[in-house]
C-alpha cells in the first residue's frame, strides 16, 4: 500500500498564504486530544496548519485557534498564531502541555502553558522521524508511529532521548509472534499504551491488523487478518476483518479503533479480542460486507460516518471522532449516541 493511501490529502495546507478562508469542505481535521485538566478538547486542523480547542461539553460552541496561522505553512516557533504548523495530524497530551505529530514537516512539535501564554518550540530534535501520524503517551515515555518508515519510536519524557522501539526502519511486513525489534509493520498509524501493564496497541494499517505489543515486547496480532481488508463484524481476534485502521484509544478493557476505510468505529473487548462495531456502518454476524458512509446521527449502528481519522475519550467515556464529511467533529456517548458539532473547523 503507498503511503499516499493512508495519508489523505490536506486540501489547504499547501501554504497557502491566504487567512480569510472559511469553506470547510477546504479543511481536514485529524488527531485529537482531550485535556481532563481544563476539560478542553484539542484539534489538530490538519487543512488549516493549526491547532485548535474547543469545549466539548456544547455542541454548539465554536473552535478556537490556539496555535499556528490559518492556511499558513511553515516551521516557526514562538507564541500562539505566531508559530507555524504543515499538516498536524496526531495529538498527545502528556501533563499540561500538548505534544503533535508536525506530519507535513516530519517532525515533533510541543505546547506549553495551555491555561495561559502558549509557546510553540521543536521537542525530540534528535529525532529523524519521515511522516510520523499517531503519538500516545504514558506517564514516562511517548510513543510515536514513524508510519513512512513503518516503526514505533519511544521518547522519555524525562529528557526527550529517542529509541527506536519496534519494527525495522523501512521494511514493512507482516512479521509477528517475536520481540518488537525484529517484528514488522506496515505503515503503523495509530498508537494506544495501557499504562497500568505497560502493553502497547499498535493499528497496523498497511496490514489492516491490531497489534499488541507486551511489556516483554513480544508482537501479536490480536484482530484483523493481515493483508487482507474487509469488513466482519461480530467476529473473535484474526477472524474479524478491517479496512485501513487508524487512530486508537483505550477505555477500561475496551478498545476503540478507527476503521477509516469502512467509515466505522469499531470496538474490541480485550479480555476476548472480539471486535463490534460501536458506532458507524454495520455487517451481519460473520459475514463481508461492503461498509457505507454518510452523515447522519443516531445511535450506534444506525449513525454514518465519512473516513473518520481522529478519536480521543474524556472521563466519562465520551468518545470525540473527527469525521473527514465537510469536516465534522463527532461525539459518541458511553451508550452509543452520535451526535454532532454544529461548527466548522
Amino acid at each position: 500500500m503507498a503511503v499516499s493511501a493512508l495519508l489523505t490529502a490536506c486540501p489547504g495546507s499547501g501554504g497557502d498564504s491566504s487567512s480569510t478562508a472559511t469553506a470547510s469542505s477546504t479543511t481536514t481535521i485529524y488527531g485529537l486530544a482531550y485535556d481532563s485538566t481544563n476539560g478542553k478538547l484539542y484539534v489538530a486542523n490538519a487543512g488549516r496548519n493549526t491547532i485548535q480547542s474547543i469545549d466539548p461539553t456544547d455542541l454548539t460552541s465554536s473552535p478556537t485557534t490556539i496555535a499556528g496561522g490559518d492556511n499558513v505553512a511553515g516551521t516557526t516557533n514562538g507564541d500562539s498564531t505566531s508559530a507555524r504548523f504543515y499538516s498536524p495530524f496526531a495529538l498527545a497530551m502528556s501533563g499540561t502541555s500538548l505534544l503533535i505529530a508536525d506530519t507535513g514537516n516530519s517532525i515533533l512539535r510541543k505546547i506549553t502553558s495551555l491555561t495561559g501564554t502558549k509557546t510553540v518550540s521543536n521537542y525530540a530534535t534528535a529525532g529523524n522521524f519521515n511522516l510520523p501520524t499517531a503519538l500516545a503517551a504514558s506517564t514516562t515515555d511517548l510513543y510515536v508511529a514513524d508510519t513512512n518508515v513503518h516503526t514505533i519510536k519511544k521518547i522519555s519524557l524525562a529528557d526527550e532521548s529517542i529509541l527506536p522501539w519496534a519494527g525495522t526502519s523501512g521494511t514493512a511486513g507482516t512479521t509477528t509472534g517475536v520481540n518488537r525489534l525484529t517484528a514488522l509493520f506496515n505503515l503503523p498509524a495509530g498508537i494506544a499504551v495501557d499504562t497500568a501493564t505497560g502493553v502497547v496497541y499498535v493499528s497496523d494499517s498497511g496490514n489492516h491488523s491490531i497489534r499488541k505489543i507486551d511489556a516483554a515486547g513480544n508482537v501479536t496480532t490480536i484482530a484483523g487478518v493481515a493483508g487482507t481488508s474487509g469488513y466482519k463484524n461480530s467476529a473473535t481476534g484474526t477472524s474479524a476483518k478491517f479496512n485501513l485502521p487508524t487512530n486508537l484509544v483505550l477505555f477500561g478493557n475496551s478498545l476503540f479503533v478507527i476503521d477509516t476505510n469502512n467509515h466505522a468505529i469499531r470496538k474490541i473487548d480485550l479480555s476476548t479480542n472480539s471486535v463490534t462495531t460501536f458506532a458507524g456502518s454495520a455487517g451481519a454476524i460473520d459475514t463481508d460486507l461492503n461498509a457505507s458512509s454518510g452523515s447522519s446521527d443516531g445511535t450506534g449502528t444506525s449513525a454514518s460516518f465519512y473516513f473518520p481519522r481522529g478519536i480521543a475519550v474524556d472521563g466519562a467515556a465520551n468518545l470525540y471522532v473527527s469525521d473527514q464529511d465537510r469536516t465534522k467533529l463527532r461525539k459518541i456517548s458511553s451508550a452509543g449516541v452520535v451526535s454532532t458539532f454544529t461548527k466548522t473547523f
